[in-house]
């Protein structure tokens, strides 16, 4: 028996090994995945033909000859299916629906307000089917729903353990949206689908380490290491609620002293009001055109932020050493007085035997494409290695 259950693991890893090698590569001829992949011809031959059996890929182009027979190309299928990836916001709804190899057909964002989680399935559910029928698709080819969520996510059980954004607290999301829609649902952290967005498709694609942070409602960390995404126990990356002075602000989360509570994008407006800058009415856009019109208390405000999150991401640079650092969300916006105090402050503060090592990169993803990124854990679980 368990000689029959490791020669059917062998199996689903070559097959996950070959899907993966067409994911990242594209069309590529079987002598070819033979070689790259160190699989036997007759083994290559057995699986490919298994997966064009399944519609998972297609014989798609004829490459060149080198003397004999011209090679067909085997590609993964984008049409087998589509599935829905969804970023779920405090007063918004991002979506989007990819086919197999993760290309947008449409996306959109709609007001949504977040209330109790059983209306908000219903609504949610609603949406998706609503905008599956605008993109003229047929019901039946969806392979599942991705939800990228703002809190701490235990993965494993699919649900959403704590969002101070959304308020919701131990809600099974998976289980609950399963039954709505009928699919199989998988849902994340959605800084994680930001991530996965980059390993996938992105800046990441092709890289063993690196991580990303996003800033504006909240301040989020995503880690990739080997090529996967490190999510300990289900909780790593809440960077947003590391103490930074102890017995400080009060944040949402219930602590004193968060990076959050000083330079999230509510912190940031209040400070400014409190400044007598702006009104309780206005919003994180209001501060920047101020520094943009040459306020130079609003300047100050959001360049000293700007030092504070560099000094964040020399932190993880010297206790990580990853590759390289994407810096992404809605606080980009703060524009240069915020990216010049972030600099500065990485240059400062990275210790000076690792400075050079670590570089930042910028990425101004839309909503959109961290819906994608949703509709990537799909797609992950597809793909993935049974051994991951």
């Amino acid at each position: 028996m368990a000689q029959v259950g490791n020669k059917t693991l062998m199996r689903e890893l070559n097959r996950s090994n070959i899907l993966n090698y067409l994911r990242i590569n594209g069309p590529t001829a079987r002598t070819d995945i033979v070689r790259n992949i160190g699989l036997s011809a007759g083994a290559v031959s057995d699986i490919t033909s298994e997966l064009m059996g399944l519609n998972f890929i297609v014989e798609e182009s004829i490459g060149k000859s080198s003397g004999g027979r011209k090679p067909v190309f085997l590609a993964i299928n984008p049409d087998v299916g589509y599935v829905v990836g969804i970023k779920l916001m405090e007063n918004k709804l991002a979506i989007a629906i990819t086919n197999f190899l993760a290309e947008v057909i449409e996306t959109k964002q709609v007001d949504f307000k977040v209330g109790a989680p059983e209306n908000n399935f219903k609504e949610i559910a609603k949406i998706a089917n609503d905008f599956i029928t605008e993109a003229g698709l047929d019901r039946g080819d969806l392979q599942g729903v991705g939800i990228g969520l703002p809190g701490i996510v235990d993965v494993e059980r699919g649900v959403l353990q704590h969002s101070p954004i959304i308020g919701w607290r131990d809600v099974q999301v998976e289980e609950i949206m399963s039954e709505i829609m009928k699919v199989p649902v998988y849902i994340d952290n959605d800084v994680n689908t930001f991530t996965l967005t980059e390993l996938w498709f992105g800046k990441g694609l092709g890289a063993n380490h690196f991580m990303t942070v996003t800033i504006g409602r909240g301040i989020g960390l995503g880690i990739v290491t080997n090529g996967k995404i490190y999510r300990g126990q289900g909780g790593a990356g809440e960077i947003g609620h590391t103490v930074i002075t102890p017995g400080g602000k009060r944040c949402d989360c219930g602590k004193q002293g968060c990076l959050e509570a000083y330079i999230s994008d509510p912190a940031l407006v209040n400070e400014a009001f409190e400044q007598g800058l702006i009104t309780k009415q206005d919003s994180i856009k209001t501060l920047a055109n101020l520094a943009n019109s040459g306020s130079v208390e609003a300047e100050k405000i959001i360049s000293n932020a700007g030092y504070i999150f560099g000094s964040t991401l020399a932190n993880l640079a010297n206790i990580f050493d990853p590759e390289f650092i994407i810096v992404g969300g809605e606080g980009l916006r703060l524009g240069d007085n915020f990216l010049n105090g972030m600099n500065k402050a990485f240059l400062n503060e990275t210790m000076p035997a690792l400075r050079g090592r670590t570089t930042i990169t910028i990425d101004r993803l839309d909503d959109t494409a961290w819906a994608r990124g949703a509709a990537g854990l799909i797609l992950q679980e597809i793909f993935e290695s049974p051994i991951g």
